[in-house]
C-alpha cells in the first residue's frame, strides 16, 4: 500500500502477511528515505492493544490513546482511500464530510 501526501510518501509493505521482502514500513519525507524494521506487522495485535488501552482508561480513568473522534478521523481517511482507488483520483478528507 502506498500513501501519498503533500510532504512525502509512506509504503506499507506488510499487513498481516509478507507481501514484499524488505522492511515492513518505509517513509520518504523531505528527500530522505527511512526504513522501519522493528514494528509489529500483525493487525490482530493492534486490536488487542486497543482493547487493553480502552479497558485501562475505564479502570484507571483518563483518556484512551484513541478517542471516538480519533476513530471517526481514521474512518474518514479509510473511506477517502477507498474512494480514491475506486474513482482513480486524489480525494481530500474534506470531501468525506
Amino acid at each position: 500500500m502506498e500513501i501519498t501526501g503533500s510532504r512525502g510518501l509512506i509504503w506499507v509493505n506488510r499487513c498481516t502477511g509478507r507481501m514484499l521482502e524488505g522492511p515492513p514500513l518505509v517513509v520518504y519525507r523531505d528527500g530522505e528515505t527511512r526504513a522501519i524494521h522493528d514494528i509489529e506487522t500483525d493487525w490482530a495485535a493492534s486490536f488487542v492493544a486497543g482493547t487493553q488501552d480502552f479497558l485501562r482508561a475505564i479502570r484507571e480513568g483518563g483518556r484512551p490513546e484513541l478517542t471516538a473522534g480519533d476513530g471517526r478521523e481514521v474512518l474518514r481517511f479509510s473511506l477517502a482511500a477507498q474512494r480514491s482507488a475506486r474513482e482513480g483520483r486524489p480525494v481530500r478528507l474534506a470531501e468525506m464530510g
